[in-house]
């Protein structure tokens, strides 16, 4: 029995290092929820998962998958919250700079219009080509305005994109791996003893002929019966 305790051993410490981690996250978010209460409400949650993963009970260990998943999902979302914040507020950047490549647009249209009513007033009378060299410099000025924002938006959108899509993943990873861990270690280090195992089992199973007892004596009464010569 020592030697089976002493090989629970690393699984209780990765245990304990999975829930504490688990606990970090999860007490934050429970204690934004529910207030003063919100440790209680964590580690009620954390503690219920682990003793119905314990138990060898289908029922049971439905229950604890519920349990698990809700006590999954309060560090998630405490991870996961400013990531997604970010990816918010980078959307609303993007959509600034959507707006500016819309103007810019306009404003080269406008332009483009009164070029081209310089250039017919020009065909009546002198006197519209200072004007005309003026249009055409602001429509190459808006025209690179426009092109650059348009680079910046293609980079903000990948950018967007990869940013908030590797840490949420990585995140959820890491929480799933941690908590597969806790759910198995659960079971490694509660997990019935091997003199457990057996206590139920009848003593003429383990040892049908056990030490010390007194070995029965074949009857000789049949032997004696026909060795002996029959009365006359």
């Amino acid at each position: 029995m020592t030697r089976t305790l002493i090989n629970r051993l690393p699984a209780a410490l990765l245990l304990v290092g999975g829930i504490t981690l688990l606990q970090l996250h999860a007490s934050d978010y429970w204690t934004q929820h529910a207030g003063q209460t919100g440790l209680l409400w964590s580690l009620m949650i954390e503690g219920a998962a682990m003793w119905l993963w314990a138990a060898r009970s289908l029922g049971k260990n439905a229950l604890a998958l519920v349990a698990s998943v809700l006590a999954l999902s309060a560090p998630l979302y405490q991870l996961g919250q400013p990531v997604y914040a970010d990816w918010q507020q980078t959307q609303q950047q993007t959509l600034l700079v959507q707006q500016q490549i819309d103007q810019q647009q306009q404003a080269i249209t406008r332009l483009e219009a009164k070029g081209t009513t310089y250039q017919q007033n020009s065909v009546k009378r002198d006197g519209w080509a200072k004007l005309i060299e003026q249009t055409e410099t602001q429509i190459q000025t808006a025209e690179a305005d426009r092109n650059r924002l348009q680079a910046q938006l293609t980079g903000m959108q990948t950018g967007a994109d990869l940013t908030a899509l590797v840490p949420i993943a990585m995140t959820a990873m890491g929480l799933l791996l941690i908590q597969a861990l806790v759910i198995l270690t659960t079971r490694t280090v509660f997990a019935p003893l091997p003199d457990q195992r057996h206590s139920g089992l009848a003593p003429e199973s383990i040892d049908s002929n056990p030490i010390g007892a007194t070995p029965r004596k074949k009857s000789t009464a049949n032997r004696w019966s026909l060795t002996q010569p029959l009365a006359a």
